[in-house]
């Protein structure tokens, strides 16, 4: 979201039904004021007060699921960053199904016998590979 506010595009659409708690807050982009934790509010609307200071076109959408999936057949192009299967894999149909390019990210950070250890996955879908 860090770069993508800074892309001169109409609107960024945001689709996320988490909430924004310390114990994702620490793979945000910046430094989250102890305020924004106390509170409890949905990422999305997090992430819009932070960006909509440099991008007027932020769109909220507090969920996505299959009531809701037809509407990435609208947009050009999607980032996706889900850890649940289920939906992602429907989201990942339709958006090929509307011949959509994406990227799909992802990261896990492991504490094995007292050492952290990770990996990070970005995987690119265009039209046709």
């Amino acid at each position: 979201m860090d770069l993508v506010a800074k892309v001169p595009v109409d609107q960024v659409h945001l689709y996320d039904s988490d909430w924004y708690y310390n114990n994702n807050a620490f793979r945000s982009p910046g430094a989250a004021d102890i305020k924004d934790l106390i509170i409890p509010q949905r990422k999305v609307d997090y992430y819009k007060s932070m960006y909509s200071k440099m991008h007027k076109g932020i769109v909220v959408h507090p969920k996505i699921s299959q009531t809701n999936i037809q509407e990435l057949s609208n947009y050009n192009f999607a980032f996706i960053s889900i850890d649940k299967g289920a939906i992602k894999k429907s989201i990942i149909e339709a958006l090929q199904s509307h011949q959509i390019a994406f990227i799909d990210v992802g990261m896990g950070v492991y504490n094995v016998n007292g050492s952290l250890t990770g990996l990070v996955r970005t995987t690119t879908s265009t039209p046709g590979r």
